[in-house]
């Protein structure tokens, strides 16, 4: 059986962007009720007709609809993909039991804790792009693209007013909807940075097992687990892909990998047109963005229109896997070949040698991780 995980928390707490970064890290299926919706709006499903209608009246759209959707489209994944991760849904116990109905019954629930003192501000700071359903914030994380930017929305519950009822409700719903899966709940501190909340996620996901149990009865902003009351141990094995495995635990001389980032070293890469061309790969001294150049230059010049940030990388794969190497790619030399996936674009390298690249899988992957 493949991970089937839900992601629930308070408001604000980080779901969609841990969703995202766990979902390209282990290849999984990100299942959002938002995005759902919105791709059958725009397919024209009846679930989108009905959600169109209710949009238009500012009304919210029926649980049954919202849930058969969510059964329907796990349906219709395979667990050779690897599972899938539910993003914040179900919100209430009636919802919860509603979905086990249909069969929709997670093996790992990861619980997001955050204090209510940091929930305000980052609400009040948070912007939604419409387009791509993407979360920002106003304060720490604006896209570059002066027109990504300027789509940007500050949703209507997200103003000082609103939060202190959403933040009640949660506590209130939360609470009660957590105990329906208390068997399989892991509470992650979501008030840490990123990059540990990512990794906390991993392993749990990996392991089904948290690596220090939770303290009995404890208590967080809604959030109710009790460990006594665990029946069983989770002993699924894990849907762990070998790049999910790799992440973990393979060791990377750290070292010895910035050194060759910073330095750069030369790869062949390939684009959406014309033909490859060998290019110099080098990183910042932070590690925060890629570059790229033509060779042989006397030194390094860091360019932004030749650079991708690692934070925006979601997912980093070796092999024919993007439209880029199905287009130009040799399948004699697969194993050379790797790409860094973002949202809205790949960077597709050839390196000198197999070793190289499962060296750069495993050392990218876990700058992703830390990002």
């Amino acid at each position: 059986m493949g991970i089937h995980a839900f992601v629930m928390g308070p408001p604000g707490s980080g779901k969609t962007s841990l969703c995202k970064k766990v979902c390209g890290l282990l290849q999984l299926e990100h299942l959002s009720t938002g995005d759902l919706l919105r791709e059958h709006i725009r397919l024209r499903t009846e679930y989108g007709k009905v959600a169109k209608k209710c949009i238009a009246a500012k009304s919210l759209v029926p649980d049954s609809v919202v849930i058969d959707m969510i059964a329907d489209r796990i349906a219709k994944l395979k667990d050779s993909e690897g599972g899938w991760i539910l993003d914040g849904f179900p919100r209430t116990v009636d919802q919860a039991k509603a979905l086990q109905v249909k069969g929709v019954t997670p093996n790992v629930v990861l619980v997001l804790e955050l204090p209510s003192s940091e929930v305000r501000g980052r609400l009040v700071g948070r912007r939604f792009d419409p387009k791509t359903g993407d979360i920002y914030h106003a304060a720490t994380n604006m896209p570059r693209d002066l027109d990504v930017a300027a789509r940007l929305v500050h949703r209507d519950d997200d103003t000082p007013e609103k939060i202190p009822s959403r933040v009640d409700a949660y506590a209130t719903y939360g609470h009660d909807t957590n105990r329906e899966f208390l068997a399989v709940a892991f509470p992650i501190d979501a008030d840490a940075s990123l990059g540990d909340v990512v990794g906390d996620a991993v392993q749990i996901l990996q392991s089904h097992k948290m690596k220090k149990p939770a303290s009995s009865n404890q208590s967080h902003n809604g959030v109710n687990i009790n460990n006594n009351q665990r029946n069983q141990d989770i002993e699924t094995k894990p849907a762990a892909t070998s790049l999910a495995e790799d992440v973990v635990t393979k060791q990377v001389d750290t070292e010895r990998f910035k050194t060759m980032l910073i330095s750069g070293f030369d790869v062949i890469k390939h684009g959406r047109r014309g033909a490859p061309h060998t290019r110099t790969l080098f990183c910042d001294v932070e590690l925060k963005r890629l570059f790229w150049q033509k060779p042989d230059k006397k030194e390094l010049k860091a360019k932004l229109d030749q650079s991708i940030a690692i934070a925006d990388v979601i997912q980093v794969v070796q092999g024919i896997k993007t439209d880029v190497f199905k287009r130009s790619g040799d399948t004699a030399k697969t194993d050379r070949y790797l790409s860094l996936i973002a949202d809205d674009r790949t960077l597709d390298i050839e390196v000198a040698s197999d070793e190289l690249c499962s060296l750069l899988l495993h050392g990218l992957n876990a700058m992703l991780v830390s990002t």
